[in-house]
């Protein structure tokens, strides 16, 4: 077994401290105060948090209404007039049309020719060297 060693007076001192009621009752004291500043400081974080939050949703609700009322009340394109029935561009805008005849001498000859393709005229442009072989259609078309 160990010897206990002397005491020093220091020691004694730092003894009586620690079974000191009183001690034990401070200690008690400063943790209970630091729990409710602490808790403090978390409610008010938490009360930031939600007043961010509701900031935002106020400023999404702005955006979203100064959008819509732009889109609902934008000015037309300049010319238009919803009043006005909307006019076909062509005779009425001076367009110049030209004939079949026209269009097709903007080609090289042989190049392309006009179909009639369900109903509609289609310019339908050709192979160049099956153009000057004439075209000769198979027998599995007849």
């Amino acid at each position: 077994m160990k010897p206990v060693p002397e005491s020093s007076p220091h020691d004694k001192l730092l003894n009586a401290v620690l079974i000191d009621d009183e001690w034990h009752a401070l200690r008690g004291t400063v943790h209970s105060q630091g729990l409710t500043v602490l808790e403090a400081a978390r409610q008010g974080r938490r009360r930031r948090i939600r007043l961010a939050r509701a900031a935002c949703a106020a400023a999404a609700c702005l955006l979203f209404a100064d959008v819509w009322y732009r889109s609902v009340h934008a000015p037309l394109p300049h010319g238009l007039d919803p009043a006005v029935p909307h006019q076909a561009v062509g005779a009425s805008a001076g367009a110049h049309f030209i004939s079949e005849q026209e269009m097709l001498s903007m080609f090289p000859a042989g190049s392309c020719v006009l179909a009639e393709v369900e109903g509609q005229k289609q310019l339908v442009f050709l192979d160049a060297a099956g153009a000057q072989a004439g075209f000769v259609l198979s027998s599995r078309f007849h």
